[in-house]
């Protein structure tokens, strides 16, 4: 028997085939096919990846997961991940009313961002404090222990927030650079890398298991974001996904543990970034993270290449895959 874990996906709420009625089917489903999380992606005023289709369409993450609030009843909801351009008295009052709404409760995933021009007035160059200060304000605020706080950047002389959340949000660092763990361990709740390869994961978190100890506190709850493309047989599922963007990706992340060779140059290269396959073959990529000796927590599959068999991805994984773990 594998360890628990909680499997969840990325929302459809951005490209060509972003709707209401695909949200709300899609999440409806998930649920039905025992999925635990979904989560929402954040972006302003800036266009597509290029692995995703061209159009610009995308929707809001905190009105998104009110939707999803507001149409499944045991889905946990989080951020994967928003960035630190909202004031953090309106974030955590946008949390705070997200944990009302929602049954499961919700998970605040929050990252540095990587654009300028979606920071608007907040200082780019500073993304590490902007964070710091977000945490310690939404903090603040949710428990109510006080209403003012001074730093660096924020200077709020009073904030109350009602309802406060339900009980404590988890708050999760974003992203794949070494600073990203390092936040973590020293002052989040949990690691969430979007898109990172198996061998610069284990590194990360064998240091974030060290430095935890170091600090006489608990190890940090572990998720992962892979790229995944379920077939029925691994040659269609690899020419399904977007193994080329992907794989240019991987060779601009210079912190990341690159094969003996010195660049990723097939699907191979991207074990763990990337789980194309059969039911089995998935199963088996997951197993990889569940049977790590510190092992994942949170499975977060992204379809954003299969968004238009979606529900095909999601029947396959949840009926094939999630009852191999359970």
């Amino acid at each position: 028997m594998k360890n628990k874990i909680n499997f969840g996906f990325l929302i459809p709420h951005f490209g060509s085939i972003a709707s209401s009625e695909k949200i709300t089917s899609t999440c409806i489903l998930a649920e039905e096919f025992d999925f635990n999380s979904a989560w929402a992606r954040d972006h302003l005023v800036f266009g597509p990846h290029a692995h995703e289709d061209s159009d610009k369409t995308f929707l809001e993450p905190f009105t998104v997961l009110g939707h999803v609030a507001s149409v499944t009843k045991k889905l946990e909801l989080g951020t994967a991940v928003i960035n630190p351009q909202r004031h953090p008295v309106h974030l955590a009052q946008q949390w705070a009313s997200l944990d009302y709404l929602c049954d499961s409760g919700v998970i605040c995933g929050i990252g540095t961002g990587s654009y300028e021009r979606e920071f608007l007035e907040r200082p780019f160059d500073k993304r590490e404090q902007l964070i710091k200060e977000n945490v310690e304000i939404m903090r603040k605020i949710w428990t109510g222990d006080g209403t003012e706080y001074k730093g660096d950047i924020f200077d709020i002389e009073y904030a109350e927030i009602y309802p406060r959340p339900k009980k404590s949000i988890p708050i999760w660092s974003g992203g794949s650079t070494p600073a990203s763990p390092k936040r973590a361990v020293e002052y989040c709740d949990g690691w969430l890398p979007g898109r990172i390869n198996f061998k610069t994961w284990d590194i990360a978190v064998r240091s974030m298991k060290s430095r935890s100890e170091e600090m006489g506190r608990e190890m940090p709850t572990l998720g992962v974001i892979p790229d995944v493309s379920p077939a029925s047989d691994r040659k269609t599922a690899i020419e399904l996904a977007d193994i080329e963007n992907l794989l240019n990706l991987a060779n601009r992340r210079k912190y990341w543990k690159r094969p003996s060779k010195g660049s990723f140059e097939t699907v191979e290269d991207l074990e763990g970034l990337v789980m194309a396959g059969t039911a089995e073959d998935i199963v088996q990529e997951i197993s990889k993270y569940v049977d790590h000796e510190i092992g994942v927590d949170y499975m977060i599959f992204d379809l954003r290449q299969r968004f238009s068999d979606m529900e095909y991805c999601i029947e396959t994984i949840g009926g094939e895959v999630i009852p191999e773990f359970r």
